[in-house]
């Protein structure tokens, strides 16, 4: 369910970003797909450094800082940058270019450490059977959002989408926190099974009878 949150910024930054510079009332009226182009675009390129540092920047944290520090301020963040759209009244204002870059950004850092936390909680022989799961959940919760956000933006206005993930991510991070809090989230890292390791055994000894 985390995963599938994580991965909503391809619709909410790709459809709903869009749809909400769009609704704003000097574009309603003229060349309004052109002027909305053209702000979505200077978003987009505003964006593109603060998110490949941050590409890089999980890359490292993630092989020495365990995946639920990084995860359950990811979601905070990005729960407190959704939620602060309904104070913009201007898209190309510096806080609209500064809330889109924090949006990726965010998005990008929980989606690195969920999966993160995904593969090193699995073990190799059913990792391509959960990989296919995963995708699976992450298509099914992007059906739902969509079906669910498509509504509440013609009932409720343009920072709807915006809300309705903050809410969901203010719950996720309540509730990654009390699971690193009870040590549930432990990475266990299981790369050798037990198996492997008495295959190994008994090679050892077969070895050693050997050389005998």
């Amino acid at each position: 369910m985390a995963a599938a949150q994580a991965h909503l910024i391809t619709y909410l930054y790709g459809s709903y970003l869009v749809l909400w510079i769009k609704s704003f009332s000097e574009f309603e009226t003229g060349d309004s797909d052109g002027t909305v182009e053209m702000i979505y675009s200077r978003t987009t390129l505003v964006s593109i450094v603060p998110t490949f540092a941050t590409l890089g920047l999980m890359g490292c944290l993630t092989d020495c800082i365990h995946p639920v520090y990084l995860i359950t301020p990811a979601f905070l963040m990005r729960s407190l940058v959704c939620y602060t759209y309904k104070f913009v009244e201007n898209p190309e204002s510096k806080l609209a270019f500064a809330l889109a870059s924090l949006l990726l950004c965010s998005s990008t850092a929980l989606v690195i450490g969920l999966e993160s936390l995904f593969m090193k909680n699995l073990p190799r022989d059913v990792r391509g059977a959960m990989t296919v799961l995963l995708a699976f959940f992450l298509g099914l919760g992007a059906l739902l959002y969509n079906g669910v956000v498509g509504p509440i933006f013609d009932g409720l206005g343009p920072t709807s989408p915006f809300k309705l993930v903050s809410i969901m991510d203010l719950a996720l991070c309540i509730f990654a926190l009390i699971l690193g809090c009870t040590g549930r989230l432990n990475s266990t890292e299981p790369d050798v099974d037990a198996g492997s390791i008495e295959k190994r055994q008994n090679m050892g000894k077969d070895d050693k009878s050997g050389d005998m």
